[in-house]
Parts: C-alpha cells; structure tokens; sequence
C-alpha cells in the first residue's frame, strides 16, 4: 500500500512537470468538457481518493473533504459550483494525472456554445436587410386588448433570457 501511495505522488509531480498538455482547469471549456465526460472522470478518480492524504497538502485535503461533504466518492451529477471548486482543492498536476486525457481529447473538439437570444432565429444565414429605411418588423405577437399577466397590470419590462446551445464533444464511455 506504501509503494501505491509513493508511486502515486511521484506520478503526480512527474505529470506537473511533464504534462503535455497545460489545461486551465477552470476555463469554461474544460469545465464543460469535464461536466460532458464525468463518468469516465469519476471511475478514473473515486479510486485515488483513499490518497488523497498523502498526494495533497492539509489544505486541499480539507478543502476536498469539504467538497465532497465527507462523502468517499465523487458525486454521480456534480453541479457547476463543485467543478469550479475542484481546482481549488485539487492541483491542476494531480487534475492531469487523473482526467488529462479524457478533457484533453473533448478539447480539441470542443465548440464553444453560441448564446441566442430566446425567439430569435437559431442561424445568421438570413439576409440583411437591402435598406436602414425599412420599418423595423419583429416576430413578436401584435398586442391585445388582454390584460397582463403581472398583477399590477403594467406588465414585464425584462428581457428574456438567452438560451445556450449545449457544448459539443463526445462523451467518453
């Protein structure tokens, strides 16, 4: 079990030194590609958290003991708040020598998601208009004699809320 323990600590500062790939473990990039291939991630990871005294400093070990909740698993669906801690309680070195290469490959075919507005159309491929002169048309419904929804009847002022299309990289079994 010591040699387990040493070997694993030497990995680790090897993968910090050597790692070929320099991934920011807090990018939204590699947090969503993190969040796409969890599962491969948590097999790979809930092993070596039996370890996790002896690979991180007191710090980070009470930071991950925090972070999982005194749990000795990685959660099965971690939310977006625990994969921006993780980085905090688990150095970027040990982060690579764990799920490098799983996050490694979704990045390089990751494709960010675009932000569209909701109602608005999903394409640019549209036209542009032949001239500024033109009323303005929206595809907004006409207004009604119907009253409104809020219960002092001047109705919402807010926009609605952008709708993102999912990241894509393939998930890894």
């Amino acid at each position: 079990m010591q040699f387990a323990k040493i070997f694993v600590a030497i990995a680790a500062v090897a993968a910090s030194v050597f790692a070929a790939d320099n991934i920011d473990w807090t990018s939204d990039a590699t947090l969503a590609c993190t969040k796409t291939n969890w599962a491969a991630i948590k097999k790979a990871s809930d092993p070596m958290l039996g370890m996790a005294g002896t690979i991180l400093s007191p710090d980070q070990a009470a930071a991950l003991s925090s972070l999982l909740g005194g749990a000795s698993t990685m959660p099965a669906d971690p939310s977006d708040d625990f994969l921006h801690a993780l980085p905090n309680a688990i150095p970027g070195s040990v982060l690579n020598l764990i799920a490098g290469d799983i996050v490694s490959a979704c990045l390089k075919t990751y494709e960010a998601p675009t932000a569209t507005p909701t109602g608005a159309p999903a394409s640019s491929d549209a036209p542009a208009p032949a001239s500024s002169d033109a009323p303005a048309t929206t595809d907004a419904p006409a207004p009604t004699d119907a009253p409104a929804s809020s219960d002092d009847g001047a109705g919402s002022t807010e926009e609605p809320a952008a709708s993102s299309a999912p990241a894509k990289c393939k998930p890894r079994a």
